[in-house]
């Protein structure tokens, strides 16, 4: 058995190495500790011998109080403290109890009961009583009023009064506390109770000595747990909280920060609890100082930041996200900010500049235009001169060389017009099939005839799955799309609630894309959104527009590349009345519509076109503009371009609130 062996032969090693040098056999036990205490009433120094173990570092043995963690040397030198005198065997046990206690062996703990005079055995408390009385506590009979004591002198016996004292015997002090009297007290006597300081009295607080016993039952003395009450914050700051506290003990630090545009002055914003219960006190601070609050970066902007006087610069970003693009732009002036002063360099709440921090706005892109001042300077005050400014889509703006003012209908240029949207929708047999036009009005919202969105003959709209979008596009057959073609999911339609399916009243509907949207380039670009005031001036009979789309062409075949036509408008009772003289036909124009087309015919929009742009010029050079009049709605039932049977087109300025609500 060679392991058995091996662990044998280690531990009388081990016994061998240890044992005799420290005093301890196998069962690990040390030579006796000792502690020294203050024995009984007279304070006789003992020293109490302690068992000690033996512990194990690094193969060493230790010597160490047994059950350390659980062991209070005040504990132990308490079991003392109620002695007369204490044995000379390191005070095991008391020798005698003071008067009014019992139980040497017990620590003298035992408080006699006895009455009226009675004498406390030590050992157990039991009572020898007086003459007269009886009882276990002697509390039985009454005490003679005279006793006689024979004297004898040489003529006769003389018989002598004696009055008997009844007292009761003296207490002992509680622990951690005194009475007002530690000795016998006559009848009658009161005694009082107090605690040392941190200790609070459970019991009476005065005891009476009636018949030789005292009154009511001994006081103890009870540990007060001190705490101290939530701290209350400097002005203008509040609690630094760490973790969750009940309470709060002494020595708790507790720290303070200055609110939003406060900084801190003077000392640390700290307090302590102390052990009355009460906090310290700080003569820190918290000082407004003024900021201006960071106005944040508006939507495909850039800024640039410049601190005081300092020539060190921090660019900023938007991330593009989802948000509302105004439509068209309005120039304003920017105004000259304030000379910039050296300001202290003080702590700067997130999200704040300090004063005569200037930021200067441009757009992230050449298809944006910064609208309102471009400065912004944060004053003393602690207000930004001027607006915050916006970078608005830069709408109607083509890349066409030319006006595409000819008479018959021609093939584009490819990115002519920008915001003409290609709509397609889920067939039966032939997958997604491009259907109708529609226009780009910024990043997220497209707009189009309202039948191209609802199931036929109904004002049913269908489900969004069913339809895509796509920009930038520029041939109908889907496999010449290059890398510049934007494709689309539909996220939401909303079909005007005055549309009709068979008069085609109120043709409009919006289609929504998911963020992040369109990404304007040469070849994806917005059209700008017209007004009632100037729609009134450009759709006016006589005046001419552009419509663009996939439509049929003379020959009635779709074209394979996107078509354009000079169309002008005519008037709405003209082309009324032209339908009912030529085709014997009642084609009520509404107010929500108007006519295009030439007398002769021949050119006009046609299936496929319906809800494409028919747009208007504004302005000429650099500044000329496009902007949305109408939408392709409905033509002659007798097929395009026949003569005297206009088209006619949704007018868009009727509905600019109902847009602007849902956008």
């Amino acid at each position: 058995m060679p392991k058995a062996c091996g662990v044998l032969i280690f531990v009388l090693y081990l016994y061998q190495a240890i044992g005799p040098s420290v005093g301890f056999g196998l069962g690990g036990v040390c030579p006796d500790e000792h502690i020294t205490c203050s024995c009984g009433q007279n304070g006789a120094t003992i020293q109490v011998n302690i068992k000690a173990c033996v512990h194990f570092y690094r193969w060493k043995p230790y010597c160490k109080i047994c059950d350390k963690d659980s062991f209070s040397s005040e504990a132990e030198c308490q079991k003392r403290e109620f002695c007369a005198t204490c044995s000379p065997n390191q005070g095991e046990s008391c020798v005698s109890c003071p008067p009014g206690r019992f139980g040497a062996t017990t620590e003298c703990r035992g408080v006699c009961q006895c009455q009226n005079g009675g004498t406390c055995n030590t050992f157990d408390g039991s009572c020898f009583c007086r003459d007269g009385f009886t009882g276990i506590h002697c509390e039985i009979g009454s005490a003679p009023p005279t006793t006689t004591r024979p004297t004898t002198t040489s003529t006769s016996t003389t018989t002598i009064a004696t009055t008997v004292a009844i007292t009761c015997p003296a207490l002992p002090n509680p622990p951690n506390g005194r009475v007002s009297a530690n000795t016998a007290q006559a009848q009658g006597s009161k005694v009082t109770y107090t605690c040392f300081q941190g200790y609070r009295l459970v019991g009476p607080s005065e005891r009476t000595c009636n018949d030789g016993v005292w009154s009511g039952q001994q006081p103890h003395c009870e540990l007060i747990r001190v705490t101290c009450p939530t701290p209350t914050a400097p002005s203008n700051s509040k609690i630094k909280i760490t973790s969750a506290r009940e309470e709060y003990t002494p020595g708790m630090r507790v720290e303070f920060v200055c609110d939003s545009g406060y900084s801190r002055h003077g000392a640390a914003l700290v307090v302590e609890c102390s052990t009355s219960g009460n906090w310290s006190s700080t003569s820190g601070r918290c000082n407004r100082f003024v900021t201006c609050e960071d106005p944040g970066l508006p939507k495909n902007a850039i800024r640039q930041i410049t601190v005081g006087r300092s020539a060190n610069s921090v660019f900023g970003r938007l991330a593009r996200g989802r948000g509302r693009s105004r439509l068209g732009f309005v120039s304003r002036s920017s105004s000259t900010p304030p000379p910039a002063i050296e300001i202290p360099d003080s702590q700067v709440p997130e999200g704040h500049f300090k004063p005569y921090t200037t930021l200067v706005y441009s757009c992230e892109s050449k298809h944006y235009q910064l609208v309102g001042g471009k400065r912004r300077v944060c004053l003393s005050n602690g207000r930004w001169t001027n607006r915050q400014p916006a970078c608005v889509p830069v709408c109607g703006k083509s890349n066409a060389p030319r006006l595409p003012f000819i008479t018959n209908g021609n093939v584009t240029e490819i990115g002519q017009w920008p915001w003409q949207v290609a709509l397609y929708r889920q067939t039966v047999d032939k997958g997604m099939a491009l259907i109708c036009g529609g226009v780009l009005l910024n990043e997220n919202w497209i707009v189009t005839a309202g039948h191209c969105v609802v199931e036929p003959g109904t004002a049913f709209v269908a489900s969004t799955a069913s339809f895509r979008i796509k920009l930038g596009k520029y041939y109908r057959d889907d496999s010449l799309d290059d890398e510049f073609v934007q494709t689309f999911q539909v996220e939401e339609i909303h079909l005007h609630p005055s549309f009709e399916p068979l008069s085609l009243d109120a043709d409009i509907a919006l289609m929504r894309v998911p963020d992040p949207g369109a990404v304007f380039t040469d070849r994806v670009r917005p059209v700008c959104m017209t007004d009632v005031v100037s729609s009134d001036t450009r759709v006016k009979a006589g005046n001419r527009g552009v419509v663009t789309g996939w439509g049929k062409n003379e020959n009635g075949l779709y074209s394979d590349e996107l078509m354009q036509a000079v169309i002008p408008v005519v008037d709405s009772q003209v082309c009324e009345e032209s339908y009912v003289t030529y085709a014997d036909l009642a084609m009520p124009v509404t107010s929500y519509m108007f006519c295009g087309g030439y007398a002769e015919g021949q050119f006009d929009a046609c299936s496929g076109d319906s809800g494409g742009p028919y747009v208007f010029p504004s302005g000429t050079g650099d500044s000329l503009r496009w902007y949305l009049e109408g939408l392709v709605s409905w033509g002659s039932p007798d097929g395009c371009g026949k003569a005297n049977q206009y088209g006619g087109y949704t007018r868009v300025s009727r509905f600019i609130d109902w847009m602007k609500n849902i956008m």
